[in-house]
């Protein structure tokens, strides 16, 4: 009698205790069986049994007194469960949010289910959402986790996994890097851009040439590929690009700055001029031409609104010499060089000038009337022997060519040709007459027709005439001298 069930709900075995008294012969045995076999039990106290069962079934407790009298009482175990709770998916959120991962777990138990506990590596707990055999957590660390679930009979199971797409960090400050090797290029420029992020990944790279805080409505993508960013420029420009990196979950890292600056224009308003001034060598300007003496000088400049100008070449071509470029390092005040140690000549001077990008304005040289400007370069000889050659001398008479000897006929005498660069702008002469009663008369300048002059002797005379060309540098050639004897007077009677 009093038969009793500890605990009275699902368990994972069963405590019965009964009483088993007879008030006659008295108790011989007391047994308990299971499935047809025994089933262990004890005494408590005087006609006090316990048993435990450990499954579901059918119990016989025979009670049997000393003459052999048995009673027999059935009793039916339904509430034993040793079948833990099954947790059969724990699925951690795949894809990335910047805060919070939600974690969807099944779990079924085939009696009562009574608790499904998340807990981190420090035991604190995760909340949960229910629906039907589905539980929720939205947990918000990366980590490892255990989720268990226990059943009403205290079985108990658990599983563990990992969280880990919760991207709690921006990328890197992207690397910029330029195709362009100096800071002024007149081509098109890449730029590359190269960020890291270990969680979510890269996404986009921004960029914009104004410097303001980031904002996709006014900033512009680069191309991707393979992670990096990609930004073709071909327009002229001076300008500061600003990059940031943004990763899967719109974390935007710290922003880079690189400057491109891109010139495609050369140089313009290229000019040149002669120098005329004080020490440039300069003497005069003939038909055009600029004639100096000894050295040349003259001033270059040109515009660039651009990169602005770093060179400037010269080089000054004629028959006996041709320089060859040669470089001057200026700026856009432009180029006063003075040139020696040039042969006589006639020269032209040419000019290219160049931009920090690399822009050449190509070949310039001062023009009039479409017509090329150039320099009579007359160096004044150090001594008479180096001077240019003598005027040529002729003279004739009625009777032909007349040598030093004397006559009677008009003596005419042309003078013409002297080898001079800038030319021969007039002729001089002077007379030494053999009487020394005459009076000599000194240099004395005689104009130029066609390149010659021309005079006759026509009066008594003996004396040696000297000739000689003065050049439109102011040089003298050498002298040529000549005897002439002329004798018009007859002879007086005595």
């Amino acid at each position: 009698s009093n038969i009793t069930r500890d605990p009275g709900h699902w368990s994972t075995s069963a405590s019965y205790c009964f009483h088993a008294a007879d008030t006659q012969s008295g108790i011989h045995t007391v047994e308990v069986y299971y499935d047809d076999q025994f089933h262990a039990l004890t005494q408590e106290e005087p006609g006090v049994y316990r048993f435990t069962a450990d499954a579901n079934g059918s119990y016989q407790i025979i009670v049997t007194d000393l003459i052999g009298n048995k009673t027999t009482v059935n009793v039916s175990e339904a509430l034993i469960d040793q079948q833990a709770p099954e947790i059969s998916q724990v699925a951690p959120q795949q894809t990335w949010d910047p805060e919070k991962n939600t974690v969807q777990i099944t779990v079924t138990d085939d009696h009562e289910l009574v608790s499904v506990v998340i807990t981190d590596a420090s035991g604190q707990p995760w909340p949960l959402t229910r629906e039907n055999d589905t539980f929720s957590s939205e947990i918000t660390s990366n980590g490892e986790y255990t989720v268990t679930a226990t059943d009403r009979a205290g079985n108990s199971s658990s599983v563990n996994f990992t969280v880990q797409h919760i991207d709690t960090t921006a990328p890197t400050k992207p690397v910029l890097s330029s195709s362009a090797n100096e800071k002024w290029v007149n081509v098109d420029v890449s730029l590359t851009a190269n960020s890291t992020d270990t969680q979510s990944g890269i996404a986009a790279y921004w960029y914009t040439n104004q410097e303001c805080p980031f904002d996709k409505a006014t900033w512009k993508k680069m191309d991707l590929e393979n992670g990096a960013g990609s930004l073709q420029l071909s327009e002229e420009q001076d300008l500061t690009y600003y990059v940031v990196a943004e990763d899967s979950v719109g974390r935007i890292s710290e922003t880079a700055a690189i400057s491109v600056s891109i010139d495609k224009t050369a140089p313009s308003d290229v000019s040149l001029a002669y120098g005329t001034g004080e020490g440039s060598g300069y003497l005069r300007t003939v038909n055009g031409n600029f004639i100096y003496n000894d050295l040349v000088s003259f001033t270059a400049a040109a515009k660039d609104t651009a990169s602005g100008v770093v060179k400037y070449e010269y080089r000054i071509t004629g028959e006996q010499k041709d320089t060859g470029w040669i470089p001057l390092s200026a700026g856009e005040e432009g180029i006063a060089p003075v040139v020696a140690d040039l042969p006589d000549g006639i020269y032209s001077i040419y000019v290219c000038v160049t931009d920090q990008a690399g822009n050449c304005s190509g070949e310039y040289t001062l023009t009039s009337s479409g017509t090329a400007v150039k320099f009579i370069l007359e160096n004044t000889p150090a001594a008479d022997a180096e001077r240019s050659g003598a005027p040529a001398v002729s003279m004739v008479t009625s009777e032909g060519v007349y040598t030093d000897a004397w006559t009677a006929q008009t003596v005419t005498v042309n003078v013409a040709g002297s080898s001079a660069i800038s030319g021969i702008e007039y002729y001089e002469y002077c007379i030494d007459y053999t009487d020394p009663t005459l009076q000599d008369i000194a240099w004395t300048k005689v104009p130029v027709s066609d390149g010659k002059f021309t005079f006759d002797i026509d009066s008594d005379t003996n004396a040696v005439y000297a000739f000689r060309a003065v050049t439109y540098a102011g040089n003298q050639s050498r002298q040529i001298s000549r005897i002439v004897k002329v004798q018009k007077t007859s002879p007086n009677a005595a």
